[in-house]
């Protein structure tokens, strides 16, 4: 017998700690799907979290999906405007995965957006009829994942290892951000980024602030930036996890107004640099985008010597306010970057 369990606010002491156990002794365990990664998400403008978690007649956890309801735009439009995004989930135990997933899917039916989105970081090629018979489409999406050893270095193409080594002559430095002043100045770059060129909603300052502030022993928020005459001019958010991956997160360089110093080019060495030098086992670049479209962060991703995967994402469509959605939702992205 298996019971659901759904969680909006703060669980318990108890549960945390199964919870944590849980994730953390899973084949697939990531940061996505902890409490560290929920608790983060609290009280953000704008996101509402969300943890469904499954437990046997013996009440230990055997299945987890963890994930956020994103909304954009003006409180009227919140709906129209409002996504749920899952990172890294579904997590289930072997045993009769048909029956938990289908149980973890149809809980999530009651939360309320425009369409689901499952981006997954690791391989759910087994469960595609489960989801296919849920009403998901999947779709390929490529990633980039760094496996970290003696090789991880030489393995990174000449023409990023010359502009490494080539910033770092020229002056740039990397540096750890010590304090909330430096995190501000780089979400000012970042922001400013987004704006431009990436023209996508951002989350907000508070946010940055609070991954930052309100770091978790067990999977600490890196942040690395690059300065130049102690100016920041790039860097990076990265997450943690277990000290075994690390993730970049969200990334920024001048690089147009610092051209040889190549900043989005160091704020990527960055964190390869710090998990080669603190034992971890892999750097994930999070996505690189469709097979089937051009995108040049691809060809970038690319140059630093990961392995390119495809685990691809399962979306649902809950509406045909979708169509709208899609269209709004870059228009208005374009004109108010928050």
């Amino acid at each position: 017998m298996i019971k659901s369990v759904i969680f909006v606010d703060l669980p318990s002491v108890e549960i945390e700690k199964k919870w944590n156990y849980f994730v953390n002794n899973h084949f697939n365990g990531n940061y996505f799907q902890t409490p560290a990664y929920f608790k983060s998400l609290l009280n953000q403008k704008k996101v509402r979290p969300f943890a469904i978690i499954l437990l046997n007649k013996d009440e230990k956890i055997v299945g987890l999906l963890v994930g956020a309801i994103q909304s954009f735009g003006p409180k009227f439009l919140s709906y129209i405007l409002s996504r749920t995004i899952i990172y890294g989930g579904p997590l289930i135990l072997d045993s009769n995965k048909k029956e938990m997933l289908i149980c973890l899917l149809n809980e999530l039916e009651l939360f309320s957006s425009i369409y689901i989105e499952f981006r997954n970081l690791f391989d759910l090629n087994e469960l595609k009829t489960f989801f296919s018979n849920a009403g998901y489409l999947y779709e390929e999406h490529l990633n980039f994942i760094i496996k970290i050893d003696e090789l991880t270095i030489k393995r990174i193409k000449e023409d990023k290892t010359r502009q490494i080594k080539k910033a770092l002559k020229n002056g740039a430095v990397i540096e750890e951000a010590r304090n909330i002043e430096q995190i501000n100045k780089l979400y000012d770059i970042l922001k400013l980024l987004y704006k431009i060129k990436v023209k996508k909603p951002l989350p907000s300052l508070e946010y940055f602030q609070n991954i930052f502030l309100k770091s978790y022993q067990e999977h600490p928020t890196k942040v690395f930036l690059i300065l130049f005459e102690e100016q920041i001019i790039g860097g990076i958010f990265c997450l943690t996890y277990n000290n075994e991956v690390i993730y970049e997160y969200y990334i920024c360089g001048l690089d147009t107004d610092y051209k040889e110093l190549y900043p989005s080019v160091l704020a990527t060495y960055a964190p390869i640099k710090y998990a080669i030098d603190n034992g971890f086992k892999c750097f994930d670049f999070l996505g690189a985008g469709k097979p089937s479209q051009d995108y040049g962060v691809r060809n970038f991703k690319s140059r630093f010597g990961g392995e390119e995967v495809n685990y691809g994402r399962f979306t649902k469509i809950k509406s045909l306010i979708y169509y709208f959605y899609k269209t709004f939702f870059y228009l208005y992205a374009k004109k108010n970057k928050s």
